[in-house]
């Protein structure tokens, strides 16, 4: 009898979450319906997050579910060697930093909303706009998909296998 109920107490957890967001989305969008709603607005917060919001955005980026599940199924299987991976994370963050910061500055000069509009001001070439947005897409294809992978390994780990789909 025991089996029966086990993991519902990590499907409660996830409800109440998605209660909790549903109640923030729902008295935010009371809070702002009178603002006025804009690209700026909704990608940006308005431009006034600052650039800890666009330190904390990369660290995300790099290590979210891709980190957490992605990599250490992969250094298992390769061991030891895999290790010069961390030295590699690491070096991904300097870089970030390296041009991130002027690149915000000039987002916030010029009123860039997305990498590909400071290609587009930079090149002047809607083909070169439209195969550097196509590129970046790509590239964040292994993201997306590593993040599916994450989400259904942690709801099956939070459930207790609960919702495996066989």
């Amino acid at each position: 009898m025991e089996l029966a109920f086990a993991g519902w107490s990590g499907v409660l957890i996830l409800l109440m979450y998605g209660a909790i967001m549903l109640g923030v989305g729902i008295v935010t969008y009371l809070k702002n319906r009178n603002v006025h709603e804009s690209l700026d607005e909704y990608y940006l917060g308005g431009r006034g997050l600052g650039v800890m919001v666009l330190f904390f955005t990369f660290f995300a980026t790099q290590y979210s579910g891709n980190t957490v599940v992605g990599y250490p199924p992969t250094a298992y299987r390769m061991g030891y060697e895999y290790l010069v991976s961390v030295p590699y994370f690491i070096l991904i963050i300097m870089v970030y930093l390296m041009f991130a910061p002027r690149m915000y500055l000039m987002g916030k000069k010029y009123k860039l909303l997305t990498p590909v509009d400071w290609i587009e001001k930079r090149f002047r070439s809607k083909p070169v706009s439209i195969l550097a947005a196509f590129l970046m897409l790509y590239a964040l294809g292994n993201y997306l998909l590593e993040q599916f992978v994450a989400i259904g390994q942690g709801v099956s780990g939070l459930t207790g296998g609960q919702f495996l789909i066989k």
